[in-house]
């Protein structure tokens, strides 16, 4: 376990931060010590690397009594309540939609914003953590849905375990709860899970190197925590969450030794590698592929010749290197749209936008690289705009000279860090003002960094951030106000926001405090994508559906933001509107 240094709570092994606190903790040194119920790898056999897909994941089962569906609203171990069935497996299995019976604000299930980790402790009574263990944001309490899976064959004791363990990761959607109970003299064995979807089909080249690399991350997360699937990885194990795959179906993990545990991880990174590479070809024996790059086959060679891969982190960072040579092999230019207007309604403009293009050269290819920023100040005449403008003021100048350091073109920026230290920056002098001129004045702030196809987004406020490409809309930030905790805490729908008479309630601004929470999101964008980052005025007019077709409809993204612009004041223009649009094209 690990003790924080501030708090001395005690966390997780692996966990990167403080679940109470959210301090940095020490990265881990060593395996642990500790000691569960424990079987030896050795018992457990390595997969074949040529596989028979008529065999692959089945495996005989006694004959099961036969169970009928619990109707919606049917009680399950006192604290969870039904509210419909799923799906069922030849009445030997159902899965129900359940939600959580009286739980208290401060007791509910925990999920992180930035990158979308679930708290997964669960004991009676006791409140679950306050601070992202993976990122160090703070949660947010949630009532989303659950899944409840019922059977009456027992689930393996690794799940009771790991249930028991809270594992959070951005990558794992572990078990909540584990019980039984007897219906009618028939035994039903219940597991909790977060709900999940299925994965996404079919996978382009680096989506799924991508996808691959938070899943190896998560291996030694589980390492850390004695957990292992020893190489018996199935697609079942892994589901889609927000824009990530997770760790989902823990029924065939292992709880192992200490002697066991790290051939455990080196056979789950085997069979990682193995289902990349079945994505990737849909040949099931490993042989060199003459469709993949030279790169990608020769880190499945690594992965099963006899050193293999030790760590997830090592997987990771293999895999990130792929992708990052791939990424800088396409030429890339951006295409820029930006406008902002007062609306109908106000006469004064409070927003303050900031672009800023950069171009270098990478082997001939161009790689741009830009920073754009939307504000909305608050706190009425010479206040609002004052913030928002210190902000842009502060941007336009520090972005010039780290867009143009020696870190940024060499691609040695971490631009993450980078953003969340920028952006204090600009919440100290907004904050220092607002203390000199003793006035409320404040801003919502939304940013994003672009490095080539690479994306990073920050907000802190309800100015959002979206992608938009031929899937459809995307909304990459989660608002920091009043209606959007309502909406996820299950206390009020979506489409009843818009006409919340607290909607416009925000309790997260710049300005406000000395030091400001910033998350921060990543993304990868394919050539043609775009990003939009805007002010609340155009969301808060224009649904989401009707700002994608006016984007994707428009000859540039200039064009769209003046349709856009123009929509939200047809819609009423009740409030100021600012929209930057980046595209990114391919060129040469």
């Amino acid at each position: 376990m690990s003790e924080c240094p501030k708090c001395k709570h005690v966390n997780n092994e692996g966990a990167k931060f403080c679940t109470k606190c959210g301090t940095k903790l020490e990265e881990p040194q060593a395996r642990p010590t500790k000691r569960l119920d424990k079987i030896s790898a050795a018992t457990i056999p390595l997969p074949e690397v040529a596989v028979d897909p008529s065999r692959h994941g089945t495996r005989p089962l006694p004959p099961l009594p036969v169970l009928e569906p619990r109707p919606d609203g049917a009680i399950f171990g006192d604290r969870f309540v039904s509210t419909r069935l799923l799906f069922s497996d030849d009445q030997a299995q159902f899965c129900y939609q359940v939600r959580e019976i009286g739980v208290d604000q401060n007791f509910m299930i925990r999920k992180c914003s930035n990158c979308g980790a679930v708290h997964s402790k669960w004991e009676k009574g006791v409140e679950p953590d306050q601070f992202c263990s993976s990122c160090g944001t703070q949660m947010e309490a949630t009532a989303i849905d659950l899944q409840l899976c019922e059977s009456t064959q027992p689930f393996s004791a690794s799940i009771t375990q790991i249930a028991e363990m809270g594992l959070v990761h951005s990558n794992i959607r572990a078990p909540l709860a584990a019980f039984n109970e007897t219906i009618g003299g028939v035994p039903r064995y219940c597991v909790v899970i977060p709900p999940v979807d299925t994965i996404p089909q079919p996978m382009e080249q680096n989506q799924a190197l991508r996808w691959v690399i938070g899943l190896a991350r998560a291996i030694d997360y589980l390492y850390r925590n004695h957990v292992t699937f020893n190489g018996q990885i199935d697609p079942a194990f892994i589901g889609f969450s927000g824009d990530r795959l997770v760790w989902a179906n823990f029924q065939n993990s292992f709880i192992l030794d200490n002697d066991s545990l790290e051939q455990g991880r080196l056979n789950d990174l085997k069979g990682l590698v193995f289902l990349l590479y079945q994505w990737l070809t849909g040949k099931t024996t490993i042989e060199p592929d003459p469709n993949l790059p030279d790169s990608i086959n020769a880190m499945v060679k690594q992965a099963f010749g006899p050193q293999g891969f030790r760590s997830g982190k090592e997987l990771a960072n293999t895999l990130e290197a792929i992708v990052n040579d791939a990424l800088t092999a396409i030429p890339i230019d951006l295409n820029i749209g930006k406008l902002t207007n007062v609306g109908m309604v106000r006469n004064l403009n409070e927003d303050s936008m900031f672009t800023l293009a950069m171009m270098r050269s990478v082997q001939s290819r161009p790689q741009p690289m830009g920073v754009f920023v939307v504000a909305d100040g608050m706190g009425g005449h010479s206040a609002g705009e004052v913030a928002s403008g210190t902000i842009i003021n502060y941007f336009s100048q520090r972005a010039p000279v780290d867009l143009a350091s020696t870190k940024a073109h060499t691609g040695e920026m971490d631009w993450a860090e980078w953003l969340k230290d920028a952006v204090n920056g600009a919440n100290k002098s907004v904050y220092d003002l607002r203390k000199a001129a003793g006035t409320d004045m404040g801003s919502t702030l939304v940013m994003a960094v672009v490095d080539g196809l690479k994306v990073f987004f920050a907000h802190v406020g309800d100015s959002r951030g979206y992608v938009i490409d031929r899937q459809g809309i995307r909304r990459i930030t989660t608002d920091h106000s009043l209606v959007e905790r309502l909406i996820a805490t299950g206390q009020i729908r979506r489409e009843d926001a818009r006409i919340h008479p607290q909607r416009n309630v925000i309790y997260r601004t710049i300005g406000d405090k000395s030091m400001v929470e910033v998350d921060v999101n990543m993304i990868i964008l394919e050539p043609g994508s775009k990003i939009l980052i805007c002010s609340d005025g155009l969301w808060e007019m224009v649904e989401d559906e009707y700002i994608y077709k006016l984007v994707q409809e428009s000859v540039s993204p200039q064009a769209a933001c003046e349709k856009l612009v123009a929509a939200a004041n047809a819609a009423g223009g009740d409030d100021n509107i600012t929209v930057i649009i980046v595209e990114a094209v391919q060129v040469g």
